[in-house]
């Protein structure tokens, strides 16, 4: 149905049969019960008449009101028009069935869903719980700041184990026991930040199914400030390694082949889990990510930087039964072991994803080429990646070094050049 056949399809006579011959004085409003409507009248895509509603408080108004919903009718079709009675709820279902489900690929790459789908319900519960059965075109910009200052002053409870020695009875000895507890602690702006990019995207994808014509967080000032996340820095020293390799013995000695590609190579905990033996070459000393297990979804080569990583992956390898498509490490998550190990060795504020930051921080401190170094760790933009330009205690012993040594070249460069010619 084209735009003129919208506009000779559209009624606004209160009082009128559906027909184009008849013309009489409009009438923009329809009393029912006492309640004052806006009323416009339209035939759908089938030809069918259809009458659509809208509450008044002054039949001065009426007519603009039709106006605007025949102007919506003509644009945007009869899915704007319905929209109106969409509650939150309803898309937060519709987005997710359409949106948030386990990534599908073909041919290594990803054709529809998200990797961290799992992350993206969890943010979806929380706004649901908030905005539930608000009419999503009647969500404002003062109702977005509200949510935001709401998850902000909003604590996290999380849940630790508290670790107690108690006497044994029987035997008079010591032992460790484990208890539950719970503790809070400040919710993170970036947090907050993921929930509120889910409800842009939401909006967006409202707008794109025409069940709104504008986002309401495009006139939130600030809605998502990326300046204001706390960005982790922690780089694991060398004395810190060696006491967290020491902890990976018996039931945790498998952390140490984990942790040496974490610390040698900077790939993700999440392309580390995924990684397969059909992803390494021996031959060529490197390991081929395939789109399928990158976050970015952009294969890379992440050569074999140290002797180390080729030894354990080669004594992994000799281990396993050699098949290509097995998991190298065959886990999905160190997280229990790791934490475990950490404590021993008495590392506060350590996690395994710093494992990443400590081994591109390392790489720029060994004096690589930065767009070498991007291409190793898979970023794309200088601004992410200058975050792991950290002075550590050995790159200030290095600094200073390299600039002596460039000084004095540049130095006896120009002694030499003032000789040839005098």
């Amino acid at each position: 149905m084209n735009r003129n056949q919208k506009s000779k399809d559209v009624l606004t006579d209160a009082n009128e049969q559906p027909t184009e011959k008849k013309k009489r004085p409009n009438r923009y409003w329809k009393e029912i019960k006492g309640n004052l409507y806006a009323r416009l009248q339209y035939r759908d895509e089938t030809g069918k008449w259809k009458e659509k509603l809208k509450p008044l408080t002054d039949k001065r108004t009426a007519g603009r009101v039709v106006e605007e919903m025949r102007r919506e009718f003509e644009q945007h079709g009869e899915e704007t028009l319905l929209s109106d009675k969409i509650t939150f709820k309803q898309l937060a279902d519709k987005y997710e069935k359409a949106k948030i489900f386990a990534a599908e690929s073909k041919d290594g790459r990803k054709i529809a869903g998200m990797k961290s789908y799992k992350a993206q319900r969890s943010h979806l519960k929380v706004l649901k719980d908030y905005f539930g059965a608000q009419l999503i075109r009647s969500i404002k910009p003062s109702d977005i700041e509200a949510f935001k200052r709401k998850r902000l002053n909003a604590p996290v409870e999380i849940e630790i184990n508290v670790y107690k020695k108690v006497k044994d009875e029987e035997t008079g000895k010591e032992r460790k026991i484990v208890e539950k507890a719970k503790k809070q602690r400040p919710r993170k702006i970036a947090s907050v930040n993921r929930e509120l990019a889910l409800l842009r995207a939401m909006f967006y994808f409202a707008m794109r199914e025409g069940w709104m014509l504008q986002n309401p967080t495009t006139r939130v000032k600030s809605l998502i400030s990326l300046a204001a996340e706390e960005n982790r820095d922690r780089v694991l020293s060398f004395d810190e390694e060696r006491r967290l390799f020491v902890a990976c013995t018996g039931r945790r000695e498998h952390l140490r082949a984990v942790l040496i590609v974490a610390l040698d190579s900077a790939m993700r905990p999440e392309e580390i889990y995924k990684l397969r033996w059909e992803h390494i070459s021996f031959d060529e000393n490197v390991i081929y990510l395939t789109p399928d297990i990158t976050k970015t979804e952009k294969g890379r080569i992440v050569p074999f930087l140290t002797v180390r990583i080729k030894d354990e992956l080669e004594n992994l390898w000799n281990q396993s039964p050699q098949r290509s498509k097995d998991l190298v490490f065959g886990i999905k998550s160190i997280k229990t072991a790791f934490n475990t190990a950490r404590r021993e060795a008495g590392l506060d504020n350590f996690r395994f994803r710093d494992a990443r930051h400590t081994a591109t921080t390392r790489m720029i401190n060994a004096g690589m080429n930065y767009a070498e170094v991007m291409k190793i760790t898979g970023h794309d933009e200088m601004k992410t990646f200058l975050r792991y330009l950290n002075i550590t205690p050995e790159s200030a012993r290095i600094a200073p070094l390299k600039l002596e040594t460039y000084l004095n070249h540049a130095q006896n460069q120009l002694l030499n050049e003032i000789e040839l010619i005098n």
